[in-house]
């Protein structure tokens, strides 16, 4: 699908299901999240030549979840992902871009309201 968007083909949206898939704990895709969404990342990055910041959140969020409940401390996970997220925008893209920054804004703007 990267490959295909890369070569600007155009996709169109479907009524009809043509496929399904079914998860279980063992699949790679919940077994192994932050491997997977490390790798997505890494073809991002050498497709495209970095990545998108839904995908940094994304990997953040799996990187989180991994060693802690949202539940158990809701400000402490917002703090982790972030911090992970500009970890990890540094790391594949080499820069924090204005619009993960105005995402960070309005957490801080939702965080401070009455």
């Amino acid at each position: 699908w990267l490959r295909l968007g890369k070569a600007e083909m155009q996709f169109d949206y479907l009524e009809e299901k043509l496929a399904g898939s079914r998860l279980y704990a063992d699949n790679k895709t919940l077994s192994a999240r932050v491997k997977v969404h490390k790798e997505i990342n890494d073809m991002f990055k050498k497709l495209f030549g970095k990545v998108p910041d839904r995908w940094l959140f994304n990997y953040a969020h799996a990187v989180v979840e991994s060693s802690m409940s949202r539940d158990a401390a809701p400000k402490l996970f917002a703090i982790k992902i972030g911090i992970i997220s500009v970890v990890s925008t540094l790391k594949w893209n080499k820069k924090v871009s204005l619009a993960m920054c105005k995402t960070f804004y309005g957490w801080m703007r939702l965080r401070t309201s009455p």
